[in-house]
């Protein structure tokens, strides 16, 4: 017969051990998501800082005058700059969408109001709690961490979701950058 885990605990504690081992352990993917997606809005900064003082060169170079400029051969490079530095934006706007999908907490359980997740906490006055606290028992204390680690899971996979699809943006934007410079450097 094969023996769960919470079986081979000698006591309740031993498994609330193991389980909070669990939540810290998905707290620290939810740490490693949010690091990546703020260097994500970082390098994307500096990009966006380094290509404005050409496209807004670029956007000037382009008007009606130039277009009936007898050298077409100028306009068409701003304006495939102008196009490279559009595609750039878009996937740059990505980028910055999902990265801050990442950032953005997500702190509420409706379905089931614990004992120890901070906002279900934060959400009843202090006496409330501690009476609830005060209540549980051991099995209700393993059962709030089993929803707590879960949870925690559930937001993990969630970041790191928008953190891939960030960098996804992030790397579309650093593969039209040497588009952009060789353009940039014949406007």
């Amino acid at each position: 017969m094969v023996k769960r885990f919470w079986d081979a605990a000698e006591t309740e504690l031993d498994l609330y051990h193991v389980l909070s081992d669990m939540l810290n352990r998905n707290t620290r993917w939810v740490e490693v998501a949010d690091a990546k997606a703020a260097a994500v809005l970082v390098f994307i900064g500096a990009v966006i800082r380094t290509i404005a003082d050409p496209v807004s060169d670029s956007v000037r170079a382009i008007s009606a005058d130039d277009l009936l400029h007898p050298e077409g051969f100028i306009v068409v490079i701003h304006a495939l700059f102008l196009l490279s530095t559009l595609c750039a934006c878009l996937a740059a706007l990505w980028a910055v969408y999902h990265a801050f999908m990442t950032l953005i907490p997500r702190v509420s359980r409706q379905p089931h109001r614990g004992r120890m997740f901070f906002a279900d906490i934060a959400a009843r006055d202090a006496k409330t709690w501690r009476a609830a606290m005060l209540e549980a028992t051991p099995a209700d204390l393993v059962d709030d961490l089993l929803a707590q680690v879960h949870a925690a899971s559930v937001i993990a996979t969630a970041k790191h979701t928008h953190t891939r699809m960030a960098i996804g943006g992030l790397f579309a934007v650093l593969a039209l950058a040497p588009a952009l410079y060789v353009l940039s450097q014949l406007t």
